[in-house]
């Protein structure tokens, strides 16, 4: 069984606070760090959602054309 994703966000967070707080680095500078970090995880957020609906939209053309050679 796969663990819930609610349980692997609570985990991820808990972990990132952790590294935060033991870095020892003030409010400023960590601010700095999440944000490069927010930067890059929605650019691949951006990525694969265009990759997702590039692949759906296909499909579903696929599927279109059975049906209309199927009607043929």
């Amino acid at each position: 069984m796969n663990k819930p994703f609610t349980m692997m966000i609570k985990e991820t967070q808990t972990k990132i606070a952790k590294v935060c707080n033991e870095s020892g680095l003030p409010p400023v500078i960590l601010d700095l760090i999440i944000q490069g970090v927010y930067s890059e995880i929605h650019s691949l957020t951006e990525r694969q959602t265009a990759e997702e609906e590039k692949a759906y939209l296909a499909e579903c053309e696929k599927v279109e054309n059975k049906k209309e050679e199927n009607k043929e």
